[in-house]
């Protein structure tokens, strides 16, 4: 049985999360708990902007209140339908890193919506707080795309870091049941030669994972070209380690990261 904490902080539940929640049921038996938090702390922004906005804000944050009571009644129904046990404790209220690192702490799995993770890139937009949860979970989080389909093809991205290849280990402690899968570990750096760091020790390590496994050199900047690359890929999965210092070396640039998750449409497998 899984633990798998369910994030939720927008206007609506996508149906993709809830897809792969189904898929993740067929598997293994799950625990969900489900997390709501308001899209956007008005009374932090009332207080950035001046009391001339408290008001307006006041009756704002009670529609939002109105809005995640219907939606935590719409995920019951979802739940109940598709058999996956599940709690909500009555958090509802604004982003906390703390509470939300303690969260994770106890959960096998995160799963968040990548709509919802970017819904503002922006430090001053909604749910701009969310980017804050790949770096503060203490469990792999899911970043899942608002289309998701079955996963066919492992993508696992490699720089020869500690990091990378603990994202791989963690990758196959949560997901057994996806190892016969097509895989391919990708490493991308701009030179001529075909060295991947650390080849044999990595093959050592992934042989006795794997059931179906490639290697491949990128011979190409992974910050400027990866997206493009990745883009062509298609019912895959993307594994990547720290959010920021992984392959994807500039990855914790805005426009990069969503690029990835917003445009290109995969799930993302991050792990510390």
């Amino acid at each position: 049985m899984k633990q798998v904490l369910f994030i939720h902080a927008g206007h609506r539940l996508t149906d993709g999360m809830f897809r792969c929640l189904c898929e993740l049921q067929q598997q293994e038996r799950l625990q969900v708990r489900a997390l709501f938090f308001g899209p956007v702390d008005y009374p932090t922004v009332a207080a950035m902007y001046g009391r001339a906005v408290m008001s307006p804000s006041i009756n704002m944050d009670m529609e939002e209140s109105e809005l995640v009571a219907e939606q935590k009644t719409e995920f019951a129904k979802q739940c109940a339908q598709h058999h996956i046990s599940y709690e909500m404790p009555g958090n509802y209220g604004v982003w906390d890193k703390d509470f939300f690192a303690k969260e994770t702490r106890f959960a096998d799995l995160v799963l968040v919506s990548n709509e919802l993770f970017f819904a503002g890139l922006d430090a001053h937009q909604p749910n701009a707080y969310l980017r804050q949860a790949l770096r503060a979970a203490e469990c792999p989080v899911l970043v899942v795309p608002s289309h998701f389909e079955s996963i066919e093809h492992i993508f696992i991205a490699y720089d020869g870091t500690a990091s990378s290849v603990s994202a791989l280990k963690q990758f196959c402690y949560v997901f057994p049941h996806l190892l016969h899968l097509p895989a391919e570990i990708v490493y991308a750096k701009k030179e001529e030669d075909d060295n991947i760091p650390a080849l044999q020790d990595l093959r050592r390590l992934a042989m006795t994972k794997f059931n179906n496994l490639g290697y491949d050199k990128l011979h190409f900047d992974a910050a400027r070209l990866f997206p493009t690359w990745i883009s062509e890929k298609k019912n895959a999965l993307l594994i990547t380690g720290a959010f920021g210092r992984s392959v994807l070396s500039n990855f914790a640039h805005h426009s990069f990261a969503a690029e990835i998750l917003r445009d290109h449409r995969l799930p993302l497998f991050v792990a510390h």
